[in-house]
């Protein structure tokens, strides 16, 4: 348990962190800096092992090389959670794994049907099918102990799943081979269990605090200046922002409410539907996964993968938004 609890304080400290990393991207992005900014991810970088040399430009080596380290913490985390952490408890996983698969469900449905006249931008729908955990648990840290930690553990659970479902839409999706973060996941699952722990605890502080901060400062700097109402009415950027600051919400609270109803589960202890409702609005922070799944399947297309980061960046805040002021009300009133 008090694993659990480093790693909520910890993840809370990295959202925070996370929110400052943001918005400093986007004023970069949007001043005289800009140049510089997109100049230093754009300068190419050379690592050589003996005769093999590989020269690839730093957002790459980000992307695709500092992030197998973020993929590698996730399996371990994975790994340890379902051997004797909390996922190894069946009656414990059951609410936040259909609470899960209602947020993933229905966000890829809302941001199909957005897209359904576009071929084009319909391969996007993985997009807003993830949720944020560092994010959401910074914004929920912002309340302090007046978020019953049962409430908390649901959330970190939901985003473990919403993990595991974006890391099998990597293994799918491409078709080309093993993905660098599929490869960071299926290391962890080889390393031994009490190797993984000592792993995972030097691991966690660099991925939290520098690895997906340096992920979203590079990803997240988008120049406003020029921008047209076609990338922000776009389908792409519309679906994504109903699939996450609509489909999270509704997926998860009509999922929840059907398994209540048919006594499968039941709300966490010392909470209720209400604040219940301010963590599934939360829950559409997409964020790192999501511009990471962005990045993936729009890498090549420069226009697609501005209308990604753009409706991220505002389904995102929609929803930290919303779930604060809905959290902000209950949880004053409790």
């Amino acid at each position: 348990m008090n694993i659990i609890r480093q790693f909520l304080k910890l993840e809370s400290a990295g959202g925070i962190l996370l929110l400052i990393t943001v918005i400093t991207a986007l004023l970069v992005s949007n001043t005289s800096l800009s140049i510089v900014y997109k100049n230093f991810f754009t300068t190419p970088f050379l690592i050589r092992f003996g005769a093999v040399s590989i020269e690839k430009d730093f957002l790459f080596w980000i992307n695709q090389g500092l992030m197998t380290l973020f993929f590698l913490l996730i399996g371990l985390e994975l790994k340890r959670e379902f051997v004797e952490g909390e996922l190894s408890d069946v009656k414990k996983i059951i609410l936040p794994l259909g609470a899960a698969l209602g947020g993933m469900i229905i966000p890829a449905m809302l941001y199909c049907f957005v897209n359904w006249h576009s071929p084009a931008s319909l391969k996007g729908w993985p997009v807003p099918v993830a949720t944020d955990i560092a994010f959401a648990l910074g914004a929920l840290s912002c309340f302090g102990k007046r978020v019953p930690y049962t409430l908390k553990l649901f959330l970190l659970m939901l985003a473990i799943f919403d993990d595991v479902g974006g890391i099998i839409i990597i293994a799918f999706f491409p078709g080309s081979g093993i993905h660098t973060s599929i490869a960071g996941v299926l290391l962890a699952l080889i390393v031994p269990l009490p190797l993984a722990k000592k792993l995972e605890t030097v691991l966690h502080p660099w991925v939290a605090l520098l690895i997906v901060p340096l992920f979203a400062f590079a990803n997240s700097g988008i120049s406003f200046a020029g921008m047209s109402a076609n990338v922000l009415l776009s389908v792409t950027t519309l679906g994504i922002i109903a699939g996450l600051f609509l489909g999270k919400q509704v997926g998860i609270m009509s999922f929840v409410w059907l398994m209540i109803k048919c006594n499968i589960a039941k709300l966490p202890t010392k909470t209720d539907w209400r604040a219940f409702y301010g963590v599934s609005i939360l829950c559409g922070i997409g964020f790192t996964m999501s511009l990471f799944l962005g990045t993936l399947i729009f890498g090549g297309n420069a226009d697609e993968l501005a209308q990604v980061r753009l409706g991220v960046l505002m389904g995102s805040f929609l929803s930290v938004t919303m779930g604060m002021l809905v959290l902000r009300t209950v949880l004053k009133k409790s």
